[in-house]
């Protein structure tokens, strides 16, 4: 009976396992997660109020419900088993192990006291392992730099009141200490301009329903001359984007700014390496003009990287693993995130691991016969 691993058990892992076992009801398919619960970033990387996405984890685990799929976890590869055991021990080795680790700043001071990825702030604020322990440095001024959902999430998390928080899944020791730690401004700084935000527009409309957050910007409104060229679907998040163009609301705990057009070029720190202030440079003006923030806490939502395995081929410059169109070796393939790099949701990484279910049945109908 041949056997196959898929190494990471998040939505593409489990989607290509339940692919493989329907068109080959007798093969052993075991799916090794590193951690002691399964689904990857379904779990552990969504928004703890974001309920309706989290339930799909009942419909990831239905998928590799079957008694020839074994989910196996707290094995990590390149440590509990080797890359080169998995080749010899397994017909088909697929890596689908996301991209979690959080893109660098690439500035320097990055280490100062109060600079966090969003990778690892959300896990901490989901409850994940690895972070129990873990408490950020929060302070009353909260930069984010990133133009897309992940900031949206952190930012309406950090916003919300002690009692908005209850409604969600996040750990109870969580929700007391941002309690015991309210933050006063919040600014989400992007490098480009409003066009070229890559927010959704469910997720803006959120901002608006908090009840102590002034969600505002004051930045030039040209965009909105430009909507009939786009796609509906960013007419639409421009269009709430557009609607936040208002004064600050003086009445509210909260304010969320948006900044557009500014690139990140120092921190600087105090004495005990605690953060203090961030400079950006503008990235619409030919005069290097510059700008500075007080700040106590800032995280980089910019992206994420896959983590290398030992052994195994890695594109260090797209921060996944090297492959072309998901053939790593000869018996080896990736998919999902650590294929195309941290982008598509749930939908799309169904269609990729179906992708890649057709690309190894042609690659190898040996394995899959009877």
């Amino acid at each position: 009976m041949s056997k196959i691993v898929i190494v990471g058990s998040g939505p593409s892992g489990c989607f290509l396992a339940n692919a493989l076992i329907k068109k080959a009801p007798h093969l052993q398919i075991d799916i090794l997660e590193q951690l002691d619960t399964p689904f990857g970033l379904l779990r552990y990387g969504v928004a703890p109020d974001h309920l309706v996405t989290r339930k799909q984890v009942q419909m990831i685990e239905r998928l590799i419900q079957h008694p020839n799929i074994a989910l196996k976890t707290s094995v990590k590869v390149g440590q509990d088993i080797e890359y080169e055991q998995l080749k010899a021990d397994y017909s088909l080795v697929i890596f689908a192990t996301g991209a979690s680790q959080d893109k660098p700043l690439s500035v320097s001071e990055e280490g100062l006291i109060g600079v966090y990825g969003s990778g690892a702030f959300a896990a901490w604020y989901n409850g994940h392992p690895d972070f129990l322990e873990w408490r950020p440095n929060l302070g009353d001024n909260v930069i984010i730099i990133g133009n897309g959902n992940v900031s949206l999430d952190i930012a309406r998390v950090l916003a919300k009141t002690p009692e908005e928080r209850k409604d969600s899944v996040m750990p109870l020791h969580v929700q007391d200490y941002l309690a015991s730690h309210p933050v006063k401004h919040i600014r989400i700084i992007g490098r480009r301009g409003p066009i070229d935000t890559k927010f959704t527009t469910a997720e803006l409309a959120e901002l608006d329903s908090l009840s102590q957050a002034s969600t505002w910007h004051s930045a030039p409104t040209e965009f909105m001359s430009k909507l009939n060229d786009l796609p509906i679907s960013q007419q639409k998040m421009l269009q709430q984007l557009g609607a936040y163009h208002r004064p600050k609301d003086d009445n509210k705990s909260v304010s969320i700014e948006f900044l557009f057009n500014l690139s990140l070029k120092e921190l600087h720190g105090a004495r005990d390496k605690q953060l203090t202030h961030a400079t950006f440079l503008r990235t619409d003006s030919a005069n290097a003009l510059q700008t500075s923030f007080d700040v106590n806490t800032l995280i980089g939502a910019i992206g994420y990287t896959t983590k290398p395995i030992l052994g195994v081929p890695f594109d260090a410059d797209n921060g996944i693993f090297a492959h072309t169109n998901g053939r790593i070796d000869s018996n080896v393939y990736c998919v999902g995130w650590c294929k195309r790099g941290p982008q598509g949701v749930i939908p799309v990484n169904r269609a990729d691991a179906m992708a890649l279910a057709k690309t190894l049945f042609m690659d190898h109908p040996e394995v899959f016969a009877e």
